[in-house]
């Protein structure tokens, strides 16, 4: 009896490091699990049986390697609710320039992205996903990122920035790399990976870095170096800092036809990392009244701009790290 109890055990163990080796998985059709539920409960069931009679003769070794099946049909069901998991979609393609590829076929402005995809850009390319939860998403040259769900990216090389918007998206996004778990807290933040670190940079808003030796915060305006040695302490990155540059080559877009100056004006400068600062209380509310038509699809920042300002009347100003308006 108690060489059958350790056999069970030792089956239950090698189950369970297969479930833990296996990792979160996105749920499957019930029917479908049931079905395959069902047909490990019924050989677990046989085998049991096999494990009562044999016992009775003391013939153990059959017993265990029927477990062994058992542990391989486990493992089998495991990899099977991996691979049958649907590819859900959860993204589109706002901007592509240069060479990108989605599961090897070239992407362009309207695809759709799924989980389960992978992202690539080449030395020229760069792209901007807006999420379905209301996210931009955005690979600089030569990166690389697996969707693992629609909260979840895994970075294996180059550099994404991630932007919740204004009113912060539906819930964190992770971005999972070599050197730990980034998650977002309403932020607009930068991971640049390389051979030796994982560099964090913090527009604003805060992020959480989620590591085997604890979990780290790093605050808006500030910069973090993390390698082999551990996480490194905190430098002052300016939101007009030339790192943010590339970002601003693949801005997310926005659809300006029914939208206000006042609400085109403030994601312009969220966009480039400006304080929308107003010349008087009578230019902001002009700018809430002021409504515009057309389209900027496509365009860059500053075009986008340009277009705007032939529509709407109104001045503006680049001053240090501030976009000064008047709207009279």
């Amino acid at each position: 009896m108690k060489e059958s109890e350790e056999l069970g055990q030792n089956g239950s163990d090698a189950i369970g490091r297969l479930i833990r080796h296996a990792g979160a998985r996105q749920a499957v059709p019930a029917d479908r699990f049931d079905r395959a539920r069902a047909r490990v409960a019924a050989h677990w069931q046989v085998v049991v049986a096999e494990e009562r009679r044999l016992r009775r003769s003391g013939r153990t070794r059959r017993v265990a390697a029927a477990a062994a099946v058992v542990v391989a049909f486990v493992a089998g069901l495991l990899l099977w609710q991996r691979s049958s998991s649907p590819a859900l979609p959860m993204a589109t393609v706002a901007r592509a320039a240069g060479q990108v590829l989605v599961n090897g076929e070239p992407a362009a402005p309207g695809d759709r992205v799924a989980t389960h995809a992978s992202i690539e850009t080449a030395a020229d390319g760069r792209l901007a996903l807006a999420l379905d939860s209301g996210h931009s998403f955005r690979l600089d040259h030569g990166s690389r990122v697996v969707v693992a769900a629609a909260d979840r990216f895994e970075m294996s090389r180059g550099a994404v920035y991630v932007d919740s918007g204004p009113r912060g998206a539906h819930g964190p996004v992770q971005v999972a790399t070599p050197y730990g778990v980034v998650s977002d807290i309403g932020t607009q933040f930068q991971l640049r990976l390389s051979d030796n670190a994982l560099e964090i940079g913090v527009r604003e808003g805060l992020v959480q870095l989620a590591r085997r030796d604890g979990s780290f915060t790093v605050a808006a305006g500030s910069l973090r170096r993390i390698g082999a040695g551990g996480v490194g302490s905190g430098l002052p990155l300016p939101a007009s800092s030339p790192w943010w540059a590339w970002v601003e080559t693949v801005p997310a877009e926005f659809d300006i036809d029914g939208a206000t100056l006042e609400q085109y004006l403030g994601w312009y400068a969220r966009e480039r990392g400006l304080e929308l600062r107003w010349q008087d209380a009578a230019s902001r509310e002009n700018a809430a009244r002021v409504r515009l038509s057309g389209s900027i699809r496509g365009l860059g920042l500053e075009a986008g701009l340009r277009t705007v300002s032939s529509i709407a009347e109104f001045r503006y100003a680049l001053t240090g790290s501030a976009l000064q308006v008047q709207v009279q």
